[in-house]
């Protein structure tokens, strides 16, 4: 449902509103949570972690095998830890 929602919002403009909301709000809630661990490199950490979110999703939802979680989240961890080690 969610990969045809990201269809959708190609050529929807409601789909697209709701879209840009959510897109919004992920960014704001992740470069908040992410300001104590990167300071002011929270808004590209957020942006490069909404990413991975988007593409984890994407290719889950075009593979047969049961979604792994803890695979994901290891991939996001290990991404946020090569960010905040930046700093």
């Amino acid at each position: 449902a969610w990969l045809n929602f990201y269809v959708q919002a190609q050529t929807n403009a409601a789909a697209r509103r709701l879209l840009r909301v959510y897109q919004r709000r992920l960014a704001s809630n992740l470069t908040h949570a992410l300001r104590p661990l990167v300071g002011a490199g929270g808004p590209q950490a957020a942006e490069g972690i909404a990413a991975m979110i988007d593409g984890l999703y994407i290719r889950q939802a075009l593979r047969d095998a049961r979604p792994d979680g803890q695979a994901a989240a290891a991939l996001v961890l290990a991404y946020l830890d090569r960010v905040a080690g930046e700093r």
